[in-house]
């Protein structure tokens, strides 16, 4: 056990005896994102959305998209179910989403992008 425990803290590899720190990991290149706006034309790196029930996760992410400047928020909405749905895609609804609305909470909305 010691011999192993030595091993394994030099960075030695128990069957070959070569050391850890002389294996070289050959890695992909990888697209950046911004390359990838570059090709595609988009001016922003990404778009998210947030559909939820909880007033504290709401606010806080309407807090620090307000906070970064490179946010901007695409669509909000406090209560998504009064008054006519804005997009297609808010009607699907989630077994939980279902259930909060039953118990009465309202399901809050935010669709922004990040550059």
């Amino acid at each position: 056990i010691l011999a192993w425990f030595r091993n394994l803290v030099l960075g030695k590899n128990l069957k070959s005896g070569i050391s850890a720190h002389r294996i070289e990991r050959r890695r992909k290149p990888r697209a950046s994102r911004n390359a990838f706006a570059n090709l595609t034309g988009q001016t922003s790196l990404f778009e998210d959305h947030l559909k939820t029930d909880d007033d504290t996760l709401y606010q806080f992410t309407l807090e620090r998209l307000a906070e970064y400047e490179g946010a901007n928020i695409l669509y909000q909405n406090d209560d998504i179910y009064a008054s006519p749905l804005a997009f297609d895609e808010l009607s699907y609804k989630t077994y939980y989403e279902k259930s909060h609305l039953i118990n009465g909470r309202t399901i809050k909305y935010v669709k922004f992008t990040i550059n």
